[in-house]
């Protein structure tokens, strides 16, 4: 069913609710408040709106952001 799919390449953002989001591939964060964390993933950048946020853990390569989560904004570059 899924074998022609092209093989996925960059980020990769994982929900859970509208309480938590993983994010893979992420290579820095950019800006950091309580209603809007932004982070810089290969080939632009992914903002998350909300309240209460805050990053859980952040590695090398992904972040885990926690709070309660409006909205979320990709910009490509």
């Amino acid at each position: 069913m899924f074998e022609n799919l092209p093989e996925l390449k960059g980020p990769i953002i994982n929900l859970c609710s509208d309480r938590e989001a993983s994010v893979d591939g992420c290579r820095g964060v950019i800006d950091y408040y309580d209603d809007r964390i932004k982070l810089s993933i290969q080939g632009g950048t992914v903002t998350f709106f909300g309240r209460d946020l805050h990053i859980a853990s952040f590695t090398e390569s992904s972040a885990l952001i926690k709070g309660k989560l409006n909205n979320i904004e990709f910009q490509v570059r």
